[in-house]
């Protein structure tokens, strides 16, 4: 597919674009107790509450699929602008919500926004990049997404000891961006012949050969083949890594409140520690990928993050939760980058839209549902309890993974 130049300004157009995804969520975590104290009359408000920051992954679930088919269609640039403005508003409508209600139907907005600005933004990576080129700026952009995090994660902190309803009008700085799309990022030119489905190192096919598949309608087999299994455990390991993950955000203000009563700044700082952290490790991504597979580097993951919980679940202070934290993040930074760049290898040229919007479904679905799993466990064995069980089922996978690669390893011809 031959595609227009792009520069510098468009590469740092879409990182800027891709962090609005992590505002979405990192702005207002801080604030969550706030909001609490402020609506605890309002029955079921503790799930009501934490809800306010995951509701708008279950809308981003909805929406990334409906926005991957839309610009296969349509093209990248016309719905981009639309979702823009619609993050601004919904985002920034929390300033006047009245009521729980209110709030949350504002964030059911910017879930459907921010769904079609991460799938755009993802898939015009992959129509502007190939190669090792994608993969750096695949990392790239999980990269800007963790420093972007650290920038709101701390504002939102500060805005939070000004007023609960000051860190919704960091949405704003959304209607900023249009012009930089209408600069900096062309449409792709687009053709019927696609490009040769490949997942890196290992198989487009999987490791047991098999070659099922799903096709576009008038598309070649060649061009076209999306290996189901493959893509469905692609799938699934962005559901759970992001159940899990999302531990970090959603409870951690509360278990650091339980075990050392702290400011919402320093909630903030701890938030901005793990995310700077990730960030990092997303930067180192591009070399590690030249050594591991996509599974070998998932039990990486998982290792890093089962070990930070455990040292989490079992701190005894605000300051004690730091080591963990930073081990976990190391861990969390490798999940995006990992699942984006082997869907993007996966998914021919016709078909990127709507494949990396199944990804994004799966990854905000499991965002959504994390505080729905992670609550009950919470409550019935304390936060501490919390991370401790998911260490332990975050270990288990890692050493799955792990054991799994090194069989693998030695089963090749030599």
């Amino acid at each position: 597919m031959s595609q227009p130049s792009v520069g510098r300004g468009s590469v740092l157009t879409l990182l800027l674009l891709s962090s609005m995804t992590v505002m979405a969520g990192a702005t207002i975590s801080p604030t969550l107790p706030s909001i609490g104290k402020v609506f605890a009359d309002t029955p079921r408000s503790d799930l009501l509450v934490r809800l306010v920051l995951t509701l708008p992954a279950l809308f981003t679930a909805i929406g990334a699929p409906i926005a991957g088919g839309i610009i296969d269609r349509f093209g990248r640039r016309p719905l981009l602008f639309g979702v823009i403005v619609l993050y601004a508003l919904a985002g920034g409508s929390g300033l006047f919500a009245r009521d729980l209600s209110e709030l949350l139907i504002g964030r059911a907005g910017l879930g459907l926004a921010v769904g079609g600005i991460l799938t755009t933004a993802t898939t015009l990576i992959a129509d502007y990049f190939g190669g090792d080129e994608r993969s750096k700026v695949l990392a790239w952009q999980s990269a800007f997404m963790g420093i972007g995090g650290v920038g709101f994660v701390t504002l939102g902190g500060f805005l939070t000891d000004v007023s609960w309803r000051a860190p919704f009008s960091v949405y704003l700085l959304a209607l900023v961006y249009l012009p930089l799309v209408a600069l900096f990022l062309p449409e792709p030119r687009r053709s019927g012949t696609g490009e040769q489905v490949d997942d890196g190192r290992e198989s487009a096919t999987g490791p047991d050969g098999s070659s099922e598949a799903l096709t576009s309608s008038g598309a070649t087999a060649s061009s076209a083949m999306v290996p189901r299994r493959v893509l469905g455990l692609v799938y699934a390991l962005g559901f759970l890594g992001m159940i899990v993950f999302f531990a970090l955000p959603v409870q951690l203000p509360f278990h650091l409140q339980a075990i050392d009563d702290v400011p919402a700044t320093k909630v903030g700082l701890a938030l901005a520690t793990m995310t700077a952290v990730a960030a990092c490790t997303s930067l180192a991504y591009p070399k590690l990928r030249t050594r591991l597979s996509f599974p070998a580097i998932f039990g990486v993951q998982f290792l890093l993050q089962g070990a930070g919980y455990l040292l989490l679940g079992s701190a005894p202070s605000y300051t004690g939760a730091f080591p963990g934290l930073v081990i976990a993040g190391a861990g969390a930074g490798l999940l995006v980058p990992n699942v984006q760049l082997w869907t993007s290898r996966l998914a021919p040229a016709e078909l990127r839209g709507r494949v990396l919007g199944g990804l994004g479904l799966c990854l905000f679905l499991g965002q959504f549902l994390s505080p729905m799993v992670t609550q009950p466990l919470a409550t019935s064995r304390g936060y501490g309890g919390m991370y401790g069980s998911l260490a332990s089922f975050l270990l288990a996978f890692s050493a799955l993974f792990i054991l799994g690669s090194i069989v693998r390893k030695n089963r090749r011809p030599r």
